[in-house]
């Protein structure tokens, strides 16, 4: 299993939208949320031992601005003293209230234990007895080996049952070449063989982007209008504070791009228990920035555009800029985000535009391709039969 992909799963962008449903449980979300919060007591638990397990230098806890990132330099760190009675204690706790069906398998479960128990052991013996000065704990993964097995696997066609002689071939491979060649017979082209080919395929391409371009649909028009007139107030939905949650990322983009405090002032509001901002406010470590009401309101009127218009403009030549280039006229008649500086007001809604609409559109145009690309065209036929499985 991908460790990274375990961590993300228990991750705090993962708890804080739980904490977001259990607080808004029976007003605009399911009721069943109430009852998460055992739920995230363990993801958050689990995600602070990835944490401790993984600290990898001297200065992430000053980034990152988490204590639990900092190097060990006691025996008598807290946090070894929480791994060896708190999250043990907690554990066994979880295992004697749970039937054996709801809890870990017996081999994570000893796994757990016998890390925990031998990094808390090794981290006070090379403070102790060694002297070192301190200890990072990613030292003692083993995901380097482990990493170096799956491309073992790799190397001999994804096989998981490999046998020593693809293995030494593997290893051999390693240390001739340094990477992983590409066979004479395999379904990859060259660039050499693929450049009339692909210059044509580019010609061909140019051609029909000129005779496919089509109109801009002015029902996205019409929407982004009456959703910037309408002017009411957003509920608290996990929608709205999802959006509230980008709108800070953006927030942060123009302050680094427009040196201005006016506009910085449009975009972002001091701290607050609003709802729509829970989502920041549990994941805030005291580097977050929190958008303004206008801002998220001009965020979900965009959201609506981008989905009527991702609808009708399937064919339209550049159709990022022509999006970009229609919403920002609109907002300009309305005097939405508007600094009093001359030049300030456009350059904020184009920021404000690009950076919200280009993901929405890489993720439309993701989806639509791996929707319809059925057939996969190679250069020969492929070598192994799990290609044709893709």
């Amino acid at each position: 299993m991908n460790v990274r992909r375990a961590v993300q799963v228990v991750s705090p962008p993962v708890t804080a939208a739980l904490k977001l449903l259990k607080e808004q449980a029976g007003h605009t979300c399911d009721a069943s949320f109430a009852h998460v919060g055992p739920t995230v007591v363990f993801m958050d638990t689990m995600y602070r031992w990835f944490t401790l397990m993984d600290v990898s230098n001297c200065t992430q806890h000053f980034h990152q601005n988490n204590p639990d990132c900092k190097q060990y330099e006691s025996e008598d760190d807290e946090r070894l003293g929480w791994l060896e009675t708190s999250f043990l204690d907690y554990l066994a706790e979880i295992k004697r209230q749970s039937p054996a069906k709801n809890f870990l398998t017996k081999e994570t479960y000893e796994g757990l234990l016998i890390t925990t128990i031998s990094n808390v052991e090794c981290v006070r013996y090379l403070l102790t007895a060694t002297r070192f000065r301190f200890v990072l704990t990613r030292k003692m993964s083993s995901d380097p080996i482990e990493a170096f097995f799956g491309w073992l696997r790799k190397s001999a066609g994804s096989n998981d049952q490999t046998d020593v002689r693809a293995v030494l071939s593997g290893i051999e491979k390693a240390l001739k070449t340094g990477i992983a060649c590409t066979s004479s017979s395999s379904n990859v082209i060259t660039a050499d063989s693929s450049s009339c080919s692909t210059s044509a395929l580019l010609q061909r391409s140019a051609r029909a982007a000129q005779n496919d371009g089509e109109a801009f649909p002015a029902e996205s028009t019409t929407i982004l209008e009456e959703s910037l007139d309408r002017g009411k107030t957003l509920l608290p939905t996990p929608d709205v504070a999802a959006l509230a949650m980008v709108g800070g990322y953006i927030a942060r983009t123009v302050h680094e791009t427009i040196s201005c405090d006016e506009c910085f002032t449009l975009v972002t509001k001091p701290n607050t228990s609003a709802p729509s901002d829970a989502l920041i406010r549990h994941q805030d470590r005291g580097g977050l920035l929190y958008p303004s009401t206008e801002l998220v309101m001009v965020l979900n009127s965009l959201k609506n555009y981008a989905e009527v218009f991702l609808a009708r403009a399937r064919k339209m030549n550049q159709p990022l800029k022509a999006a970009v280039d229609n919403a920002a006229q609109i907002l300009q008649k309305r005097d939405k985000l508007k600094c009093s500086t001359p030049g300030h007001h456009k350059k904020l809604l184009e920021v404000v535009l690009v950076k919200f609409l280009r993901p929405l559109f890489l993720n439309f145009a993701t989806s639509v391709t791996d929707k319809h690309d059925l057939a996969k065209d190679f250069h020969v036929k492929p070598l192994s039969r799990k290609v044709l499985k893709l």
